[in-house]
């Protein structure tokens, strides 16, 4: 399903559409972009073959240079005032279906005035325009796409090959550090639990009870995770290891245990 339509006028920025035809295709798959050069066989209808592929599509790019508006044909009119015009067609059917439609600015074009442009096109005036330099072409075209990305129901699809999706890496990275630092806990939590069986094994087979000999005993401090460093956590899981079961019942034992646990992944989060 076609999700964006590039359209160009092949005088003007043909070499254009074709570099921003290869990167949008590589990071959302050839299927999500359509350009008339590739899509359209010999003998097909052009006008029908345009009008369905903008019904699907989502966002229309309109590719606007320096002679994008003064184009004429071999009489000298004006070729976006001709009826049978091509571009003229595709964007207003754009706009009449209401299509996202952003015009693209090549070699410091400027938005055509609404003055000079068919009333059928007049509406393309008033939206926001995305300029697109030669010199930072590549990083000009990662921020169309992010914003193409931005967009609300929209249907995209990572390209299966190629550099498709290349730029999101961060999220894995920050899984891999959160399953560490999980492991590390369940470690230390196991130990504890280790502990306490070993503890009940040698009082009959069950958990041993608080002692009451001392009412002087203090209390075994409580375990507090402030943040995700690593002190705190290393310094978390020493003092759970160090408890010792007959001290606290084996139920308060876990209720800390999943509560340091709760909070160190809580403050990951953040």
């Amino acid at each position: 399903m076609t999700s964006v339509f590039i359209s160009y006028r092949r005088s003007d920025t043909s070499g254009y559409a074709g570099r921003l035809y290869d990167r949008l295709a590589s990071h959302f798959g050839a299927p999500q972009v359509f350009i008339d050069v590739d899509h359209i066989e010999p003998g097909d209808d052009f006008a029908r073959t345009i009008d369905a592929r903008i019904h699907t599509a989502d966002v229309v790019l309109v590719l606007i240079g320096p002679g994008w508006l003064d184009a004429a044909d071999a009489h000298g009119r004006p070729r976006l005032h001709l009826d049978d015009d091509y571009v003229r067609i595709e964007i207003a059917t754009a706009l009449q279906q209401g299509k996202t439609v952003i015009p693209v600015l090549f070699r410091r074009a400027s938005m055509p005035v609404r003055g000079r442009l068919p009333l059928d096109l007049q509406a393309l005036a008033t939206r926001q325009a995305f300029s697109c330099s030669d010199e930072r072409f590549h990083a000009d075209v990662d921020v169309l796409v992010a914003a193409l990305e931005r967009k609300p129901g929209r249907r995209w699809r990572k390209a299966a090959t190629g550099d498709g999706g290349w730029r999101r890496y961060s999220r894995s990275v920050s899984w891999l550090r959160r399953i560490a630092v999980v492991s590390a806990i369940g470690s230390a939590g196991l130990a504890g639990l280790a502990q306490i069986a070993d503890s009940g094994s040698t009082t009959g087979g069950d958990f041993a009870r608080p002692r009451t000999t001392s009412t002087s005993q203090t209390p075994p401090a409580r375990v507090r995770v402030d943040t995700p460093s690593a002190s705190r956590l290393v310094e978390s899981q020493s003092t759970l290891t160090r408890v010792r079961p007959a001290q606290l019942p084996p139920r308060e034992v876990i209720d800390r245990y999943n509560r340091t646990a709760r909070n160190i992944i809580d403050s990951l989060g953040r």
